[in-house]
């Protein structure tokens, strides 16, 4: 528990990100269903993916570290599922989950924090009536999921798709799911890439898919690759300091977030693509426009963006913004205002006058406990002209736990305090 002062500095080096949360929590996961020894590289260890881990240690899995590798002997079929488990605040790790857990024969629970218990399950619940049922920071669900044919809102998460997905396979025989207006259909695309790898077979159609059943997980190899939301931040970044360039990052991504190396191009950017990844260097830029609701954590990133470059941006799509850690619509305006900002927060929209100057800094900033806020500010204050405090800075462990450490490495100036310590 610790905030964080960061000094106006200049940044300047390469680093790798760590791998994608998206894809880790898909690996893993399809490598527990897998009957044998499936290995998952390289090991990350956020708040999230610990929890994934605990999901794991329930389902029967049992799990290693060798070489940077995660060496997963899954158990197939869950069965005899240890409950409850602790999801924390990870919302990927609990719709993932409940799916499988419907398998088991079994009443089944999952532990939330308050964050993640706020957080819309409607889905679910309008698609297993009675099943679900919320009290004392518990999901309670019974085992309601057998084949047949499954209709879904998409207008919250395309996580309550993807359980779907994991889970149907598994059945004896075969599923329709239909998907009306999904968010995120990329994050599905993520979700089939894993499941084809790990030998699972679905069938698209044109409003969904067909599921076939009596499919069984195979073990694999996976190397992750790296997240671009995290890298996004960082190249961002890079627009008001020498030069950072992040490694290990894929041209040929099916990542949403990878569509941040395109705005990049087109508000003239400085961004060169390097043999292992991206890089950019100090570039006077323009404001733009750009959809977010297909890549919703690219926003904070993209917000930040937008306050660099001269001119009006807008970023339009940002209705699924409020269901996040924080409503991170609103919290991306706050943080950016206090820190000095021209910006506003509309019904369907956020908008940023730019100047192309260094914000003001000089101010102190609670990330809501949103990870993705607080590193927003961070790359925020070591821009700006004078230090800013970053309070509940420890909430980056939820996706990325060096981030401050690793800012250290490219030169950010950086003092912890703990909580109750004053900066002065």
């Amino acid at each position: 528990m610790y905030d964080v002062l960061v000094e106006p500095s200049s940044l300047e080096g390469a680093l790798s990100v760590p791998p994608s949360k998206s894809l880790m929590h898909r690996a893993l996961l399809a490598a527990s269903l897998a009957e044998g020894e499936s290995c998952i590289r390289p090991v990350h260890k956020s708040r999230d993916i610990e929890a994934t881990l605990r999901a794991l240690d329930a389902f029967g899995s049992t799990l290693r570290e060798a070489d940077d590798s995660f060496i997963v002997n899954g158990s197939g079929l869950p069965k005899g599922v240890r409950f409850p488990i602790d999801v924390g605040d990870s919302a990927s790790t609990l719709r993932f989950c409940i799916p499988l857990s419907m398998l088991d024969g079994e009443k089944s629970s999952f532990i939330v924090d308050d964050t993640l218990g706020r957080r819309p399950m409607t889905t679910y619940e309008n698609l297993f009536p009675g099943a679900l049922r919320f009290e004392d920071n518990r999901w309670f669900v019974s085992p309601a999921l057998k084949p047949g044919r499954f209709h879904l809102k998409g207008d919250i998460s395309s996580q309550f798709a993807s359980g779907l997905l994991f889970a149907l396979p598994l059945l004896d025989e075969p599923s329709i799911l239909t998907i009306d207006r999904p968010a995120s259909w990329s994050y599905i695309r993520l979700t089939l890439d894993v499941l084809k790898l790990f030998g699972i077979d679905v069938l698209e159609q044109q409003d969904g898919f067909r599921i076939p059943g009596g499919q069984r997980f195979t073990p694999q190899t996976y190397r992750v690759e790296s997240d671009f939301s995290h890298a996004a931040m960082l190249l961002v970044c890079g627009i008001r300091n020498p030069r950072i360039s992040v490694e290990n990052l894929s041209a040929d991504s099916h990542q949403a977030d990878g569509r941040i190396i395109d705005i990049l191009k087109k508000t003239n950017t400085k961004i060169v693509h390097t043999e292992t990844g991206y890089a950019t260097n100090h570039a006077d830029i323009e404001g733009f426009t750009a959809d977010v609701d297909s890549c919703p954590d690219l926003t904070p990133a993209l917000a930040l963006l937008g306050a660099f470059a001269s001119g009006r941006t807008q970023l339009t799509g940002i209705h699924r913004l409020k269901y996040k850690e924080s409503d991170r619509s609103r919290t991306i305006v706050e943080t950016l205002k206090t820190l000095g900002a021209d910006i506003r927060l509309h019904e369907e929209r956020i908008v940023i006058e730019g100047d192309g100057k260094p914000l003001g800094g000089g101010v102190s900033i609670d990330s809501q406990d949103d990870h993705r806020i607080a590193m927003m500010a961070a790359c925020a204050a070591v821009t700006a002209h004078r230090p800013v405090r970053i309070n509940h800075a420890e909430t980056v462990e939820k996706s990325y736990p060096a981030f401050f450490q690793d800012l250290e490495r490219l030169g950010a100036t950086l003092t912890f305090f703990r909580r109750d310590v004053p900066c002065g």
